[in-house]
């Protein structure tokens, strides 16, 4: 090989010991079975030499000249934080004269260490996972055969989240309601025999079912004339992981006589007319009610429709009229009943006029309404 070599290394954390290596370049006899030139434990050392790529280091220590003939059996090197792999170079060079030097021999070695992680080291769930659900079995690897069976694997204490770090498993371990639409960021770092450690991020990605109003659109019937406060329509609204909140949209208008609340017993939502609702048919006979239910993080939107229904007065169904009494008759008899119809079914309440006005009859409300003698 002419010219320079290259070295392609990105971070080297140590310098180099040579290993039962021998060289002729130098007549110093037959090197001994196993003869160490270098440093006696590389990874005592913490040299960095920057990121550089492309470089030829040059080590003309004493330790580092191989003054006896034969030949290189093993290279000993440690690398940290090798993110990519790189090809380092080993060689060994003769000097000639001056500051020229002959190249030996070398040998190319593929540098990773670093362990690393496999698999998208990510995940997709739905609030509504069960506790205890497993999310990924974590897989790291190395390209040091000899460090995968020491690797170890940790992660950052989360409360929503466990790993064992036997079975490389992760699990939720509480409830993912709240976390809907959001993503959980996990810290995992994994470490070989030499202390190489990568950290990475897992993302677990956490879906939001929206809650869902199964009976709307709907509509009703109401009589005008109603008065107390009155349930018109239950609304049937799930969500598969939190509780669901109902009410009149935003764009209702404030001066509808309308409120959704919940049942204390049965906690479903309802609509209902307000006590004294003013309702008048000839005034306004429709309304549209828009009903929002939320799971807190996201909504439903229905439609219900409220119509009025005009009252129509009650009718006399056996007036005009005419009856006779005796004059014997003692007071308190009934002289007459009164039949009245009343479509919407309201309680009536009937007064009477007499003529002269000082009169012997009075009209009292029971079930048939009957016109007494009362003096």
């Amino acid at each position: 090989m002419n010219g320079k070599a290259k070295i392609r290394i990105i971070v080297v954390s140590t310098l180099m010991e040579l290993i039962r290596r021998t060289d002729g370049s130098h007549g110093g006899g037959q090197c001994a079975t196993t003869s160490y030139f270098g440093e006696d434990n590389p990874k005592s050392k913490d040299d960095r030499i920057d990121s550089n790529v492309d470089f030829t280091y040059m080590m003309n220590d004493p330790n580092y000249v191989i003054n006896c003939c034969g030949v290189v059996d093993n290279w000993e090197a440690y690398f940290d934080n090798v993110n990519t792999a790189r090809t380092v170079y080993f060689q060994v060079w003769r000097p000639t004269s001056g500051d020229s030097f002959q190249l030996v021999g070398q040998n190319a070695v593929s540098v990773y260490n670093d362990p690393f992680f496999t698999g998208t080291m990510s995940a997709t769930v739905s609030n509504a996972v069960a506790i205890g659900t497993t999310l990924e079995t974590i897989s790291v690897s190395d390209n040091d055969l000899d460090d995968i069976s020491t690797l170890t694997v940790s992660m950052v204490s989360n409360s929503k989240y466990s790993f064992d770090t036997s079975t490389m498993v992760l699990t939720t371990v509480a409830s993912l309601a709240t976390l809907g639409d959001s993503e959980s960021k996990l810290r995992f770092k994994v470490a070989d025999q030499c202390s190489n450690t990568v950290t990475v991020t897992f993302t677990v990605t956490i879906t939001n079912d929206p809650p869902e109003i199964h009976n709307l659109p709907s509509s009703v019937s109401i009589s005008e004339d109603v008065t107390s406060e009155t349930l018109l329509y239950v609304i049937n609204a799930t969500d598969t992981a939190n509780d669901v909140t109902c009410d009149l949209a935003s764009g209702v208008p404030a001066s509808y006589p309308f409120l959704v609340k919940e049942d204390p017993v049965t906690t479903d939502y309802g609509i209902y007319s307000e006590v004294n609702p003013g309702f008048s048919y000839n005034t306004k006979n429709s309304y549209t009610l828009d009903i929002d239910c939320s799971d807190g993080l996201a909504s439903d939107t229905g439609q219900f429709y409220v119509y009025l229904v005009q009252n129509t007065p009650p009718v006399f169904i056996n007036l005009q009229n005419s009856t006779s009494i005796s004059t014997s008759d003692q007071i308190g008899t009934t002289a007459f009943h009164v039949l009245v119809n009343d479509t919407e079914g309201d309680d009536l309440t009937l007064t009477m006029t007499c003529t002269p006005a000082i009169c012997p009859f009075d009209i009292f409300n029971c079930t048939y309404l009957p016109i007494i003698i009362v003096s």
